[in-house]
């Protein structure tokens, strides 16, 4: 049973020591994250991506994958419920669409969180995210808090549960902000990949 323990230890450190050589745990490119220049396409916002004092919920997103659509509801009402300490910021990746398709896409799900073009790639890069919808939640030091899935009710694309039975990311803001470790600061997103352009 002891041997078991320990094989299942090593495991686990091992996959953490890949998942922080691969850039995913952080802690993330603070200076490439303040360079960013994010000004909203969808409404007056022109502070940076990280604040003093408050935590930063990116949100990979493409106006046109169908799960950034399903969850731009939850994201919106996260950012409600938890508005006092964390800023959620959309980033769209790339150049592929308009700032009117992307306006279009913030009004028909009313989106009142900013939505920045990441036409270079700055913060995708900075975080290593791969798809939409993705969400990187860090403190205002560019320390991971979480990432990945927003909850499980996308079990892959096309498939999903009647509803979702455990919130990953809410989970994880209410771990933090009780003083509690993440259980788990890393679930595997479903959806869009990002692509280069």
């Amino acid at each position: 049973m002891r041997k078991m323990c320990l094989g299942l230890l090593f495991l686990l450190l091992t996959s953490m020591h890949a998942l922080q050589a691969q850039g995913l745990l952080g802690p993330f490119d603070e200076d490439a994250l303040n360079r960013f220049s994010a000004k909203a396409v969808n409404l007056p916002y022109n502070a940076g991506i990280l604040q003093q004092n408050k935590w930063t919920l990116l949100v990979f997103l493409s106006p046109e994958c169908p799960l950034s659509k399903n969850y731009a509801v939850v994201i919106q009402q996260l950012a409600n419920d938890y508005s006092d300490q964390i800023q959620a910021i959309g980033i769209i990746p790339g150049t592929t669409f308009s700032k009117k398709e992307i306006q279009q896409f913030a009004a028909k799900y009313k989106l009142s969180f900013p939505l920045v073009v990441d036409e270079k790639m700055t913060v995708v890069k900075a975080v290593e995210a791969t798809i939409t919808p993705e969400v990187v939640l860090m403190t205002d030091k560019a320390s991971l808090i979480y990432r990945g899935a927003i909850d499980d009710w996308a079990v892959e694309l096309g498939k999903k549960r009647t509803k979702a039975s455990r919130e990953y990311l809410r989970d994880a803001i209410r771990q933090t902000q009780s003083n509690i470790p993440v259980t788990q600061k890393i679930n595997q997103p479903v959806g869009c990949l990002i692509n280069e352009f």
